[in-house]
């Protein structure tokens, strides 16, 4: 557990040091040691589980926050994907793109209960803004740096100056909105914490047209209204998942301790929501998650619990009474009658489930038809009447309308706080302040009451559960199972279309051809242009139909011809094999605009030379007549020769005491040849001797002769090195010192007789040059 909260810290200070790729890794790292000491600590006994890991519900909630943290940043730092990604759908093959649409939009996993409808934090909405002027800014300087060269630079200094100031400002909400995070509810203030949710429940119920939102069935609800309902909803998950949470990573009496102090804490905001702000809204959330089932289970919690929390507790769920419309609204009129002050102030902001409730009552048992006019829902006389008594309450709360003492205890409430008002003098009590004047608060806790997470229900009670351990009677409650029911029904008929989908958006091809798409910055992925069937030796038929054509291995009967493969560097092209066509040649056409009518799809292709190898072959691996790629790093190394800028031959056996010697005779019955090479010890010093002798002018030759017969000589020799080892050993011992003449010239074969012809006559002086060597040897 230490290494797992270890991680999570070090991947968020990375984060805020900016570096984006070190923190994902680091956050991905966090949830792979949180679901490992998972799967270590879990101890089974056959099918049962015997022992799970301390602080399951913490360790579970990093990991989750570990994967949710890493994809905030894949999605805020994965702008250049989702371009390159636009830029490769365009290589794909067409019919396959409303399929993908599809699988997209099938592949979303519904949450087992409706979402709420809460407000966007303020913090986020700063964001966006600064982040869009920056991008102007940004845009702007970078225009005026590409522009004349003459511009103004005061012009650009300013531009430049902007740039910084919208992006400080975007790293400071950035800043703010990381410290907040992961901060946990204890650390604010009761009195903050009161207090900021006063001004979000203000700001939402002044928003609300109390005859046109409520005035109708609860199906037919206002934005407004329904908003308001669905935060106070958003409020007790909130409240119970800080209660539940509170523990972390600590266990036993500790844990309990914890929870205890959540619920000290939270009865502390609900007295002050309702004393201090008149927040009903607010203070019924709060109270509603005490009730939860989740919340009313832990015994052990309730129990440390302080005896002056556990009163105040008591003294404000008399206050507020029971959940009906009825004592709602005579809550509401002992809040009027003293703090009623009218001109639009807004004086309490009531809860308005019960009034809704109440509404849809009224509709039931006092519908006299519909209105042909308006196409509205009529009441009758007492229907109507109970209607109008409700919604001049919650005006009242509003500060709009006047106080009518015939409306019940709200109205009459009203107009006697409205007369002692009139009544008093300048130097009275002051007016109660209007809450929707409260201003905006604290930006930090603003943010982390709009941005945590919403936990369903089965979730919830997960969590309870790990909390304390449940009784034997205890199980999970019966409208969860029917909502978890519900909600596997959903998974499964999504899953189902999800199939439905595939099978019916798959195109029927009997072979998928090869396509070739343009370069593109991303590589098309190979089995988005294969339409693979669902026989399973069908589909390996297709796909390798589908792959390059590799060229097979030469058989015996199949060899290309020997002097292909070993003429010398010299010889001419028309000994060589002719190329052989190219059949497709693949262009570079990222640079070229694409055309209308070019279609993704091409022909297959024809089958390709052997000899020559494929297109693909040919641009990854090279031609087939070389070496593979890397087959150089094992080769001995050698040096070109400076005469002829020719490199050796290094694909046959190589003999470096060949390159002095002799070439063998021409005659094949010369029994010289055949013999086997000497054993003798002091060959290789004969042979050193030799090539020294040979680079010496002889004691009868003239200088100027043998400075031209030299070079000639040398290049005859740089040839030589290219004839087989066993052609040196046998020059080594089987020439002799009455060697013909002759075999200068015919023993070179092919590979001197064209160098011998070029050279016409002045063959002889070699001969005469080798003669004289034989002498001195």
């Amino acid at each position: 557990m230490d290494l797992v909260n270890s991680l999570y810290a070090t991947a968020a200070q990375l984060h805020t040091q900016r570096k984006f790729k070190d923190s994902f890794n680091t956050y991905v790292r966090a949830s792979n040691a949180a679901l490992v000491h998972f799967a270590t600590a879990t101890e089974w006994t056959g099918q049962d589980v015997t022992a799970k890991p301390d602080g399951l519900t913490e360790l579970l909630r990093l990991a989750h926050q570990s994967l949710d943290r890493a994809e905030e940043i894949v999605r805020a730092r994965g702008l250049s994907i989702a371009s390159s990604s636009a830029a490769n759908a365009a290589a794909r093959t067409t019919s396959l793109a409303p399929v993908e649409n599809d699988r997209a939009g099938a592949y979303t996993v519904p949450f087992p209960e409706e979402v709420p409808l809460i407000p966007i934090s303020p913090v986020t909405q700063l964001q966006w803004k600064h982040g869009h002027e920056f991008q102007k800014a940004t845009a702007r300087y970078q225009a005026g740096q590409s522009g004349d060269a003459s511009s103004d630079l005061g012009k650009l200094r300013r531009l430049l100056e902007d740039v910084r100031i919208q992006r400080a400002k975007v790293e400071e909400l950035q800043v703010l909105t990381e410290s907040v995070a992961t901060t946990p509810i204890t650390k604010w203030r009761t009195d903050e914490l009161a207090r900021q949710i006063a001004i979000v429940d203000a700001e939402l119920f002044g928003k609300v047209d109390v005859r046109r939102d409520l005035g109708r069935r609860s199906s037919q609800l206002g934005a407004a209204a329904k908003t308001c309902i669905d935060f106070n909803l958003y409020l007790e998950r909130v409240f119970i998942y800080a209660i539940l949470s509170a523990s972390g990573s600590a266990h036993g009496d500790e844990a309990v301790a914890a929870r205890a102090h959540v619920l000290d804490t939270l009865v502390s905001v609900a007295h002050a929501l309702f004393y201090q702000f008149r927040d009903l809204n607010g203070l019924c959330a709060i109270l509603r998650a005490f009730e939860s089932l989740e919340i009313r289970r832990l015994s052990k919690t309730w129990a440390a619990l302080h005896s002056k929390t556990k009163e105040a507790l008591r003294d404000l769920q008399a206050s507020v009474g029971g959940n009906t419309g009825r004592e709602h609204l005579e809550l509401v009129a002992q809040i009027l009658e003293h703090h009623y002050s009218g001109g639009g102030v807004l004086v309490v902001v009531p809860y308005l489930e019960p009034f809704v409730l109440d509404v849809e009552d009224l509709h039931n048992a006092y519908s006299a038809g519909m209105d042909g006019d308006k196409g509205e829902a009529m009441l009758s006389e007492i229907g109507a009447r109970s209607l109008d008594e409700v919604l001049a309450t919650l005006g009242l709360c509003q500060g709009v309308g006047r106080p009518d003492p015939s409306l019940g205890k709200a109205g009459k409430a009203a107009a006697s706080r409205s007369a002692a008002r009139q009544g008093m003098s300048s130097h009275g009590a002051p007016v109660p302040d209007d809450l929707s004047a409260l201003g905006v608060g604290n930006r930090g806790l603003a943010h982390w009451l709009l941005t945590r997470v919403y936990w369903s229900r089965p979730e919830l009670w997960a969590f309870s559960t790990d909390c304390e351990v449940p009784i034997r009677a205890e199980e999970l409650p019966a409208e969860y199972a029917e909502l978890m029911q519900k909600h596997a029904e959903t998974l499964r008929a999504k899953q189902e279309a999800i199939y439905e989908a595939e099978v019916a958006g798959a195109p029927e091809q009997a072979e998928p051809p090869f396509a070739i798409a343009p370069p593109v910055p991303f590589a098309p992925n190979p089995a988005d242009a294969l339409s693979i069937p669902d026989d399973e030796d069908s589909g390996v038929l297709a796909l390798l139909s589908a792959m390059p054509v590799v060229p097979e291995s030469f058989g015996p009967g199949d060899q290309l011809d020997d002097d292909a493969f070993t003429a010398p560097s010299g010889s001419t092209d028309s000994q060589l094999p002719p190329p052989a066509p190219q059949t497709f040649v693949l262009t570079d056409t990222s640079a070229e605009p694409p055309s209308a009518s070019t279609s993704t799809i091409t022909p297959s292709l024809p089958p390709a030379d052997p000899t020559a190898g494929s297109d693909y072959m040919d641009r990854y691996l090279g031609p087939l007549n070389e070496p593979f790629p890397g087959s150089d790093i094992e080769r001995e190394l050698h040096d070109v020769n400076p005469a002829t800028s020719e490199i050796p031959d290094v694909t046959t056996e190589f003999d470096p005491a060949g390159m002095t010697a002799f070439p063998p005779p021409s005659d094949p019955t010369d029994t010289a040849a055949a013999l086997p090479p000497s054993n003798d010890v002091d060959a290789p010093l004969q042979t050193e001797t030799a090539s020294e002798a040979a680079s010496m002018p002889p004691p009868d030759c003239d200088p100027a002769e043998n400075t031209a017969a030299t070079p000639k000589s040398r290049k005859k020799k740089n040839k030589r090195k290219q004839k087989p080892a066993k052609d040196s050993n046998a020059s080594d011992t089987g020439a002799s010192a009455d060697a013909p003449p002759a075999s200068g010239e015919e023993g070179g074969g092919e590979a001197t007789g064209e160098e011998d012809s070029a050279t016409g006559g002045e063959g002889n002086t070699d001969d005469e040059l080798l003669r004289r060597l034989n002498a001195l040897r």
